[in-house]
């Protein structure tokens, strides 16, 4: 159970760390956290997924697994729509262009595989 608790609060960490470099890159926080974030976004989420898939009983698991997959895809979206928006005009330039674009390749391309594996699961339950 410990196992479990540490693994959602790696994720959890993982996905704030990911929000905040969404949130400089559009301008919303006046600092970046250096490297440090664009480090520990990936590195935390993984890290807490490992966690959780060596403790959790497959039920629980794929439950917060889709929940951490969808989670990465608004992120991914958020970073989009941030892109996609300041190249239309509609918005000031982003900050971090480059922190939009790291967000948006790496939340969406975990967050798409892992729902599509969370899907593949539940349709064999």
């Amino acid at each position: 159970m410990i196992l479990f608790i540490t693994g959602v609060l790696l994720i959890a960490l993982g996905l704030f760390s990911g929000a905040a470099l969404v949130a400089y890159g559009l301008g919303a926080l006046a600092d970046g956290g250096g490297m440090a974030l664009w480090v520990l976004f990936p590195t935390l989420s993984l890290a807490g997924l490992t966690v959780v898939g060596m403790a959790a009983r497959s039920s629980g698991l794929h439950g917060l697994g889709l929940f951490v997959s969808l989670s990465l895809l608004v992120l991914a979206l958020a970073a989009g729509a941030g892109l996609v928006a300041s190249a239309a005009g509609l918005m000031a330039p982003p900050v971090s262009a480059m922190a939009l674009w790291y967000v948006l390749v790496l939340a969406g391309l975990a967050g798409l595989s892992g729902a599509a594996t969370m899907g593949r699961i539940g349709a064999k339950d």
